[in-house]
């Protein structure tokens, strides 16, 4: 391996590191679901926990794990936004109530 040359890391599912991480860069929105970065996030997780890594793979273990803790960020932000939106956009101002001593009978 040369001096500017990056690791490989092997392939979580048959998926290179390669293959989603450049993909969720260019477009994260449509490219990795919250869920399914999670399931690789916890296959990171149990992977770095087993021990009996080389550096090289534990480290690219760890970047690839912090990318994907960006990814289910921003996926957990984008839903607390829109459910906040919908509840506001649902939701209407009080009608003013007549008071109970104010009886028009």
């Amino acid at each position: 391996m040369g001096a500017g040359s990056r690791a490989q890391a092997p392939a979580i599912d048959g998926e290179s590191e390669e293959s989603w991480l450049t993909h969720s860069s260019e477009n994260e929105s449509t490219e990795i679901s919250f869920e399914e970065a999670y399931r690789k996030l916890e296959q990171t997780v149990e992977e770095l926990g087993g021990g009996g890594l080389s550096l090289e793979r534990a480290t690219v273990l760890y970047e690839e794990g912090m990318k994907l803790v960006q990814v289910c960020n921003q996926r957990l932000s984008a839903a607390e936004l829109r459910v906040t939106q919908l509840k506001d956009s649902y939701s209407s101002p009080p009608d003013v109530l007549p008071d109970d001593n104010d009886q028009n009978c």
